[in-house]
């Protein structure tokens, strides 16, 4: 069975719905063809989502999510 990778373009569309669809209408996309930088909030709420490429190559893509609550 072959597993479907992502790329980051669709790795960043797929979180920009999700966060939408969450209710966070506040929302700051800054990324790249090479990184994801995604900032958004609601009322109390805000979420950081950071990324690169590792390895192109291999396909390999590091990111971080941060969700916090005021």
């Amino acid at each position: 069975m072959k597993t479907k990778t992502l790329s980051l373009k669709d790795l960043v569309k797929t979180y920009n719905e999700y966060l939408k669809n969450r209710g966070y209408d506040r929302t700051v996309d800054s990324s790249t063809d090479k990184t994801i930088g995604i900032t958004a909030t609601k009322s109390k709420e805000s979420t950081v989502i950071e990324g690169k490429i590792i390895d192109a190559e291999a396909g390999i893509t590091q990111y971080t999510i941060t969700w916090s609550a005021v």
